[in-house]
């Protein structure tokens, strides 16, 4: 019995001892497979990690890259002188420079988150369009208008004297997504336009009667059908009108040579201002009574082109008898300045003035003030003496005042 109960006995502890053994085996092993997983997982982690910071240095780059982009964008877009605007897809200012505020006269606060309708509001400030300028009506419909890639230019010009006049232009972006503005401003260069074809119908006007003159006298004497006691005096009238045409052309030659700055033609030298004035009056007014001259008592020596200068003189002068009644006398004044670094000339007239208007666009190239039955010229005087005195660094003065006459008065650097 006890050696039943023995076998038994170590047949169990063998059991035992071989359940443990698989056990432990089973807890290696598995121990092995947790830390294969455990390494692998830490592997997989830290290639991830590398892949993240590579793809953070890559983003990094490409939002460095983008933001120097955009800084360059936008210095560029504060740079244009036109004025820009973009507009998002409901229509409202998300971006403008500040040539437009300017324009407008805003601020960019006041311009940035603005609605279509606030922004056609500043533009027209209640001025009506003129006949050829785009209404405020057909801009917003414009700018209404759903997404497609098209372009729209037009003119917004006002039926107010002395107003801007602007060419705007608007892209559509192809996807609805936005609408570009631009905003040029096109005043001076209108009023140009608008001054040289009014400067070609007055030169043309102005050539056309001493052109006709001169052929039709031309013809008369051809055919022998002037009597020879009338010849002289028609002699006298072809002198006349070729001296007409000669001005003509002298003055465009002039204002050619002094605006190109043709320095090297410029002989500049110490001038005395009282006795230059004096020779003007001598040599070109020698007819004329009622130029009265107001020379300083001490000599007032200018530093410039002498030719230049007797031009400029002889041009204030001219005018201001052309716009003087008969009998009115007109005044040439010089003086130096207290600081000494300026002498003046001033022409003075007693004459029909002009108004506010005309004395704005006074010294603008090819402008005549419109008189009905006036003095007849190109428009060229003032522009010319306006030149000539810019190229000497000098400052011209206008003081005038619509029946009440006008005064001109040229300041110029002083000889040292």
């Amino acid at each position: 019995m006890w050696r039943i109960l023995a076998t038994v006995g170590d047949g169990v502890r063998e059991s035992l001892s071989n359940t443990s053994q698989r056990s432990l085996t089973i807890i290696v092993l598995f121990g092995l497979v947790s830390s294969l997983l455990i390494v692998r997982l830490h592997l997989i982690q830290a290639r991830t990690m590398r892949e993240l910071v590579a793809l953070a240095e890559r983003e990094a780059v490409i939002s460095n890259g983008l933001r120097r982009k955009k800084e360059r964008l936008r210095t560029l877009f504060q740079a244009m002188p036109d004025g820009v605007a973009a507009l998002r897809h409901d229509r409202v200012i998300d971006e403008a420079n500040d040539a437009l505020c300017e324009m407008l006269g805003v601020s960019l606060s006041q311009l940035r988150g603005a609605t279509h309708r606030e922004f056609v509001q500043l533009l027209y400030r209640g001025r009506q369009p003129s006949r050829h300028g785009c209404s405020a009506a057909e801009l917003l419909a414009e700018l209404d208008r759903p997404g497609a890639a098209t372009e729209f230019a037009a003119l917004v010009e006002f039926d107010v004297p002395d107003s801007p006049t602007y060419e705007v232009r608007l892209v559509h972006a192809a996807n609805g997504n936005g609408t570009v503005l631009v905003l040029r401003d096109m005043t001076d260069r209108i009023r140009h336009e608008r001054m040289k074809s009014h400067f070609v119908s007055t030169v043309a006007h102005e050539l056309k009667s001493p052109m006709a003159s001169v052929a039709g006298y031309a013809e008369l004497l051809a055919e022998n059908m002037v009597p020879q006691d009338k010849r002289p005096r028609i002699y006298q009238a072809l002198r006349s009108r070729a001296a007409q045409i000669n001005g003509i052309l002298s003055d465009l030659l002039d204002l050619a040579r002094i605006e190109a700055r043709s320095t090297g033609q410029a002989e500049m030298q110490k001038v005395d201002m009282n006795s230059l004035a004096r020779s003007v009056v001598a040599n070109a007014f020698s007819e004329e009574r009622r130029i009265r001259i107001v020379a300083a008592r001490e000599p007032v020596i200018a530093r410039g082109d002498r030719q230049q200068l007797e031009r400029a003189i002889r041009n204030l002068i001219d005018n201001a008898l052309k716009y003087s009644e008969p009998q009115s006398a007109v005044e040439v004044a010089i003086a130096a300045a207290d600081a000494g670094d300026k002498v003046s000339i001033c022409v003075l007239d007693k004459g029909i003035g002009m108004t506010q208007e005309e004395a704005h666009m006074a010294f603008n190239c090819f402008y005549r003030a419109g008189r009905p039955g006036g003095p007849s010229g190109t428009g060229l005087g003032l522009t010319i003496v306006r030149q000539i005195v810019l190229q000497h660094c000098g400052e011209i003065v206008l003081d005038t005042e619509s029946g009440r006459g006008t005064s001109v008065t040229l300041h110029l650097p002083a000889a040292a």
